[in-house]
This record gives structure tokens, C-alpha cells and sequence, in this order.
């Protein structure tokens, strides 16, 4: 139990931060048309485990160039590695390091690889896999060494990782302080801690992005999340830039970036933080058309989510869409931009609708995609009975469930999985391979010799 245990206080804490009490959320429509839930048993598809050490931890997919899923994700828990003799400081702090792992699938078996183990401060905040135009796999993480001027015994550094053969990954520093974005305010230059919530992306040249929040000095002082920033570093001609994208506001929370079909970044994600000079606190999305020197914004959710949003450029037509979970009422939403120009506009340029069921609190760790038929698929966490009381997480109700806009608009669902005791479904993660097959990651936890492990497991089903 103790894997379980602590990943449950992780969760509720996380849940706790992001969602806090309703303050406008989006209002669902008066008859949503969403088809009844499947019936909780999986239809067509295929459960296996990817890896059955305690592991799943923020499981992110891609669809490899070879057509093979690949899954990065950490280790349930850390593993102390001794005192933090590096920062070379009397009296130094324990280091905890995690390991974070590469899994794809070879003909029917799955393969781990460890791509770095990683001292971290508290718990992993985001990872990214994202695969480039030439078909190579790679992720974005935090690295670095520990910085002695501020104690802080983590990865400090936003760090990009290029997978170049079987366990064969190279490692480059894409920004090392919070002055390389430099916005002139020395509260939002100060720092050393810079790469929660990665989100990585490729432009149409191949060239890497990440979007990253500065946290200054990784909370030892009392302003570094209050007044931390959303920033983004794009490597051109081999050389990485840091750009500051909204800064000073404690933005970038979930972050998810993709190039949109003009090729413009375009990034969305949270702001948990309020202001004295008014709440921006919300579901944001941003995008630049001058390689980042401006940005033009709008708020597409005012109140809480939790480890969301989910951003698509569809693969058919370039339509921008980005998920996200309401906090306040339990539910998933789609948003879809309908006029380019209405961008920082929701209510002129923005189609809002939602696909959850309404029995349920659900739409955490949204993951979002399109099958070969141009359909909207995503999948995503789902809590507890409603009438349970929104966050109130069960191990009886909870699932990984996966849904699909069909043709007529109306959206269908299906449980995949809502495992036995234990709970079952968070971090989940969805790709779609050439093939037009399915895969859907998550963790579950399953008995082992007496007590309970999170192992991650996919779930595969066939066009």
C-alpha cells in the first residue's frame, strides 16, 4: 500500500492546488447529446503491461517514425541517493533521485530503456515526449545539476533529450536560469530553477520548442509560484533561445504546445495563481505569429482544472482544438477555434463544447487525438459518481475511459479499464498509430504479493 498511498496524496494535493471552488466555469449546454456510457467493459480492446515495476507516473505518448507507441514516464517514487553533498553547503538536504523510463513496443513486446535519473525537489512536475518531422523520438524533462546558491537539491535546468538508437539518448541544456528570458522585471529574471511543466513540439523546419514555467528559486522564496512565468525556448540553427511568453503572472502550469498550420507556437495552459490586479486565473491559450517577440491570448476557462489542457492541429484540415478539464463541474470540454481572426476572443472566435457524462466526475490527464477518419478521439481519468461530490476520487467509480466524436457530433465513450480495488486510470495518454489502431496508456494498480504497485499498462484496439 505504501506506492498507492503516496501517489493518492500526490494526486490530492495536485487536485487540491488546480481546482479550488467553481468562479465562473463553462456552462454545459441544456441537452448535450452525448450517447450513454458503454457499460464499463472494454470493447474490442487489448490490455497489456508496459511495465510492471512500480512506474506511470505522468506517462506521455508518441507515434514513433517506425509506426511503434513509445511511452516516457518516471518511477512511482524517488530513491534517496544521500545527502546533497554537490551544493558543497554545511548541513546539506537529502537528494532524491527518479528515474525516468522510455518504453516502446518491438512486434508484440514492450522494451524499457532509462533515459536519465533525475534529482528532484517533491514530486515530478510534467514530462514530454513528442516525435520530430525526420521520425526520431524525443523528450523534454528537467535536468541539471543542484544549485548551491539557493539549496535547491533538483534539476534546476530545462533539458531536451534526442533519442538516437536503442537506449541511445543525447542530452542538451535548452535553458539553465531564469535571465535568459529576460523581461526587464528582476522578479521575473531572478532565479535559477526554470522547466516545470515541459511541453515539447516540433516547427515545420524540424526545429525544437518547449514550453517551461520559471519557478525563480524553486519555492524558497514566497513569491517564486505567485509571480512565476510561462516561457518557451526554440533551438534555430543549433542555438536555443528563451523566450518570456506571460510573465510575473504564476502562468504555465500543464503545459501543451504544437505548431499550428501557419506554423505559429501555440501553447495552452493554466493559471492557478490570483492577482492583485485582477484573477487571471484559468485554462489560458497563447500563440505568437513573429517567432515569439509578441503574443496574443484568450482565457477559454475561468476556474479550475486539473493536469490539462490537451492541444490538436488536426492532421486533415489544421483546425486548432484544445481540451480541458472544468474543476467546478466535473466534466471534459472541447474548444474549437471557428474563426482564426476571433482568436483572443471565446466568445467570437471559439466553439465550446462538453463530452463528459454527466454520472460522473471525469476528464483528468486529458489526451487528445484524430483517427484516420478525421474523428476526434481523446482519453482521459475518470474520478468518481458525481453525486459523490466533484475530487472525491473512488476506487469503485474510477476508470480510464476513452471517447470519440463521431461524424453526427454527438461523442460516444467506452471504460477501458476500472481495475479491481485499487485504483485504475490516471496519467493517460492516447496515439494513434498509421494504422489507424489505438493506444491508450495509463496506471493501474494491481495486488503484489499482498500489497498494492501502480504499473503501467495500454490498452490497444484495432481501426
Amino acid at each position: 500500500m505504501r506506492h498507492e498511498a503516496l501517489v493518492l496524496a500526490v494526486f490530492a494535493v495536485l487536485f487540491v492546488l488546480a481546482c479550488g471552488d467553481d468562479d465562473g466555469g463553462t456552462a454545459p449546454p441544456a441537452d448535450s447529446g452525448v450517447l450513454p456510457d458503454a457499460g464499463g467493459k472494454p470493447q474490442g480492446w487489448t490490455v497489456t503491461t508496459i511495465d510492471s515495476s512500480p512506474s506511470g507516473v505522468q506517462a506521455r505518448m508518441a507515434i514513433g517514425g517506425d509506426g511503434a507507441p513509445a511511452v516516457a514516464y518516471f518511477a512511482t517514487e524517488g530513491a534517496s541517493a544521500g545527502l546533497c553533498s554537490e551544493l558543497g553547503v554545511p548541513d546539506p538536504p537529502e537528494k532524491v533521485v527518479w528515474d525516468l523510463f522510455f518504453s516502446t513496443r518491438t512486434g508484440a513486446a514492450w522494451a524499457r530503456e532509462t533515459i536519465a535519473q533525475i534529482p528532484l525537489v517533491g514530486v515530478p512536475t510534467g514530462i514530454s515526449l513528442s516525435r520530430a518531422p525526420d521520425g526520431a523520438l524525443a523528450a523534454a524533462a528537467m535536468t541539471g545539476a543542484p544549485v548551491a546558491q539557493i539549496r535547491y537539491c533538483g534539476a534546476n535546468d530545462t533539458g531536451y533529450m534526442l533519442r538516437t538508437g536503442p537506449g541511445a539518448w543525447t542530452a542538451e541544456t535548452a535553458v539553465a536560469t531564469s535571465g535568459q528570458a529576460a523581461t526587464g522585471d528582476p522578479a521575473s529574471d531572478y532565479g535559477e530553477v526554470v522547466g516545470y511543466w515541459p511541453s515539447l513540439a516540433f516547427d515545420s523546419a524540424g526545429n525544437p520548442a518547449i514550453a517551461y514555467k520559471d519557478v525563480h528559486a524553486g519555492g524558497m522564496q514566497s513569491d517564486d509560484f505567485r509571480r512565476a512565468d510561462l516561457e518557451l525556448a526554440w533551438r534555430e540553427g543549433g542555438t536555443w533561445r528563451a523566450i518570456p511568453v506571460n510573465a510575473g503572472r504564476g502562468a504555465g502550469d500543464f503545459g501543451a504546445l504544437a505548431f499550428d498550420a501557419q506554423d505559429r507556437p501555440v501553447i495552452a495552459y493554466y493559471v492557478p495563481a490570483e492577482s492583485l490586479e485582477g484573477s487571471e486565473r484559468g485554462v489560458w491559450v497563447t500563440r505568437s505569429a513573429d517567432g515569439g517577440a509578441t503574443w496574443e491570448s484568450v482565457r477559454i476557462h475561468a476556474g479550475g482544472t486539473q493536469y490539462s489542457p490537451a492541444v490538436l492541429v488536426h492532421p486533415k484540415d489544421g483546425t486548432l482544438f484544445v481540451a480541458f478539464y472544468d474543476a467546478g463541474r466535473g466534466l471534459p470540454y472541447l474548444a474549437r477555434l471557428a474563426d482564426d481572426a476571433g482568436f483572443p476572443d471565446v466568445a467570437a472566435g471559439w466553439e465550446v463544447e462538453e463530452f463528459g457524462d454527466h454520472t460522473y466526475d471525469e476528464g483528468y490527464y486529458l489526451s487528445l487525438g484524430a483517427d484516420l477518419q478525421g474523428r476526434l478521439v481523446a482519453a482521459y481519468y475518470r474520478c468518481v459518481r458525481a453525486a459523490a461530490g466533484v475530487g472525491n476520487c473512488d476506487p469503485n467509480d474510477d476508470a480510464a475511459v476513452f471517447a470519440r466524436r463521431e461524424a453526427s457530433g454527438t461523442w460516444t465513450r467506452e471504460v477501458i479499464d476500472s481495475g479491481s480495488e485499487g485504483v485504475c486510470g490516471m496519467y493517460t495518454a492516447l496515439g494513434v498509430d498509421p494504422q489507424g489502431r489505438v493506444f491508450v496508456t495509463y496506471q493501474c494498480s494491481e495486488e503484489s504479493e499482498g500489497s498494492f504497485e501502480f504499473h503501467l499498462k495500454v490498452a490497444e484496439k484495432a481501426p
